[in-house]
Parts: structure tokens; C-alpha cells; sequence
């Protein structure tokens, strides 16, 4: 967590310039990526995990609806196409 607010840091000046952000203390830095941690897990779960959840979509997935009646071995089922 120390290499995040390194960069944080470093965000700041290059953008700001230097001591122009007032930056928390070192605990209350910790204390809030705790918080955050404990809200979007990211540096104590597997990376595959973190990888997965940001490649789902943003929305909800819906309802999925076939594009064809069939059973499933593939074969039409006369039951459900009555037409």
C-alpha cells in the first residue's frame, strides 16, 4: 500500500506541482485504502478474480431468449414449436 500512495504523491506534485496538495497522515492514508479495500477488494484477492469482475459487463445480463425452439440435444422439439 505504501508503493499506492507513493504514486498518489507523485500524481500530485507532477500535476500541481510540489506541496501544493496537502496530503493526510501516513495513518489516516492507511486507514482510507483499508476502507476501500474492505469495499472493492483489490490487493488481497487473486488477480484473476480482480480481471474477471472488470471484464463483465456494466449493465444487468437480462433476460436470455433463444433464437430457435429446440431441446437440448440440439433436435427441434415439436412440443415447443406449435407452429
Amino acid at each position: 500500500m505504501k508503493v499506492v500512495l507513493e504514486r498518489v504523491q507523485a500524481c500530485l506534485e507532477a500535476q500541481f506541482g510540489p506541496q501544493e496538495v496537502p496530503l493526510p497522515k501516513r495513518t489516516a492514508s492507511y486507514r482510507w485504502i483499508q476502507e476501500l479495500e474492505r469495499r472493492h477488494p483489490t490487493f488481497r484477492l487473486s488477480t484473476q478474480r480482480n480481471r474477471d469482475i472488470a471484464e463483465r459487463p456494466k449493465g444487468v445480463y437480462g433476460k436470455l431468449r433463444p433464437t430457435r425452439p429446440t431441446s437440448s440435444s440440439g433436435v427441434r422439439d415439436e412440443a415447443v414449436c406449435l407452429g
